[in-house]
């Protein structure tokens, strides 16, 4: 390690959060979750790291697979799972759900890839989606195809 390597701060991520689906969601499962507010600052604080520290046990962080591959999971609480996507040094949370919206093949993960992607089509034709559509755009792509919207991404 050099002298200036010493003097140089530490990276960290950028965080950010899709508008609307997230906040109106913690504020669904934040009555449910009286800790919520430091589930998601713990989720924060080792997020920003880079590369992210990992998540305390119980968090259960993981990539999702099926018609949600793409995005990122960890459980907040119980019953609350956040998803979320970490790319080139940008957090963004996407939405709070029920664990039972997120298993695979299910009409309730269906449901919620059909509401991911309309608001995600929405907000990419205001130009106020926060994820970047060159690098979510066959998780997008895949969620309207599933939800049978006509694609504009490109």
């Amino acid at each position: 390690m050099t002298k200036n390597d010493k003097n140089e701060k530490p990276k960290k991520a950028k965080f950010d959060q899709e508008k609307g689906m997230f906040k109106e969601s913690f504020s669904e499962h934040r009555k449910r979750s009286p800790n919520l507010v430091e589930k998601i600052t713990k989720f924060r604080d080792a997020k920003e790291h880079r590369p992210p520290l990992p998540l305390p046990n119980g968090f259960n962080d993981h990539k999702l697979g099926g018609v949600l591959a793409g995005l990122s999971e960890c459980h907040l609480a119980e019953d609350s799972c956040l998803i979320y996507t970490d790319k080139n040094d940008v957090v963004t949370t996407i939405i709070i759900v029920n664990h039972d919206q997120i298993i695979p093949g299910s009409a309730k993960e269906k449901a919620l890839a059909q509401k991911l992607s309309k608001h995600l089509e929405a907000a990419d034709n205001s130009s106020e989606n926060n994820i970047e559509k060159d690098e979510y755009g066959k998780t997008i792509e895949r969620l309207m195809e599933l939800a049978g919207i006509k694609s504009t991404v490109v």
